[in-house]
């Protein structure tokens, strides 16, 4: 019988799922990207399916599960890393490049923070454990098929062109916390952490208390941007 721990930030546990996703995210896009492009179609079409239907069924399973930690209007799925994996689906059902530039940035960047500090109480193998692991490894995997697997890579415009999205769908998700903190009881919306700041040990810790903690939220998502685009950069320039 395993013995099921509280969660250890970068313990045993938490290093060895990192590991473990950040592995299959890249071997298996590696592996299929030289198939015939039947093949890559049709791991796109599962891959996708698979993507939307984890997102959809996300807050049915955990308000059930936990439904005082999880109420349902707290886990609909419009999170940073959600709307990623729904952008990752969307690029492999129409191979529009938005939605590739989208489920990138939004879906390292927002991943980085929720892989390395994540929202789960308890280590391997409590079930929130791995269902947290299992939806971001997912979402990884995702991201890693549509860059490596479809041989995709972001353009310095990129950026803009994920910033011009994000900054009016964080509007639209800022009215949402509103509109379902007014009407639901125990103001349960927390959005992209307008509201509150996450439960667990993150850097926001160190920022100001909301909702001033938001403007350098969103300095360091800018800048996370840039982060996850240099490498393409430097190589560009080598190259040169």
């Amino acid at each position: 019988m395993f013995e099921i721990k509280p969660f250890q930030i970068f313990g045993t546990d938490h290093l060895s799922v990192l590991f473990f996703i950040l592995s299959l995210s890249i071997l298996i896009p590696y592996f299929l990207r030289n198939q015939s492009e039947s093949i890559k179609t049709k791991f796109a079409q599962g891959l996708a399916i698979i993507l939307i239907t984890n997102e959809l069924l996300k807050p049915f399973i955990y308000s059930s599960i936990w439904p005082e930690d999880f109420p349902f209007l707290k886990m609909l799925p419009m999170h940073f890393c959600h709307l990623a994996s729904f952008s990752a689906a969307a690029y492999m059902l129409t191979r529009k490049r938005i939605f590739f530039e989208i489920a990138f940035f939004w879906g390292i960047g927002g991943g980085l923070m929720a892989n390395t500090q994540p929202d789960v109480k308890f280590d391997f193998p409590h079930l929130h454990f791995l269902l947290f692991f299992i939806s971001h490894g997912l979402m990884w995997l995702g991201i890693g098929f549509v860059s490596i697997g479809l041989n995709n890579r972001p353009t310095l415009k990129s950026i803009s062109d994920v910033l011009k999205v994000t900054f009016p769908v964080l509007f639209l998700i800022y009215l949402m916390n509103l509109i379902i903190n007014f009407f639901a009881e125990g103001e349960p919306a927390n959005y992209w952490f307008m509201m509150q700041r996450p439960a667990g040990q993150s850097i926001v810790d160190l920022m100001p208390d909301p909702p001033f903690h938001y403007i350098f939220f969103i300095i360091l998502g800018v800048l996370m941007f840039y982060i996850i685009y240099f490498p393409f950069y430097l190589r560009d320039k080598l190259r040169r």
